[in-house]
């Protein structure tokens, strides 16, 4: 029994080593937590990136019944129902717009933001072209 016990507390303590080390790769850090992008952030850097920010997208020309997707971080988050839409972001939040159902290229700008969005956030804009195209990443002050 006792050479049971032993061999099951080596192989624990191998799988804890090999998590560690694993867990020492960014790739892996990424996909199963989200501590690296709250590395190195001071306490207020970490009230800015959980402090949400209002983003208002615009998009031109608008037609209704379009398919544009506006996608947080890879996640649908609303439909471009109307020219404008306002969005409630985190900091750090990428977003894109999905236009791939679409034939006709778009222009999407952010319009408005709250006050705690950064300047280099405010003046974003992208044309689509029946891809998903990267608008930007929106920073908190």
């Amino acid at each position: 029994m006792k050479k049971f016990y032993f061999t099951l507390i080596l192989i624990h303590i191998f799988a804890v080593v090999c998590v560690q080390i694993c867990l020492n790769l960014g790739g892996t850090r990424e996909t199963f937590t989200n501590i690296d992008t709250l590395e190195g952030v001071s306490r207020t850097g970490y009230i800015n990136f959980i402090t949400p920010c209002e983003v208002e997208l615009e998009v031109t020309p608008f037609h209704p019944g379009n398919n544009l997707k506006i996608l947080i971080s890879g996640r649908t988050a609303a439909f471009f129902t109307e020219p404008r839409v306002r969005l409630a972001v985190k900091s750090n939040a990428l977003i894109e717009i999905d236009a791939r159902e679409e034939d006709v290229n778009y222009l999407i700008k952010v319009s408005d933001a709250s006050e705690n969005v950064n300047e280099s956030s405010r003046n974003l804009e992208v044309r689509t072209n029946k891809n998903i195209s990267i608008l930007g990443k929106i920073f908190a002050n």
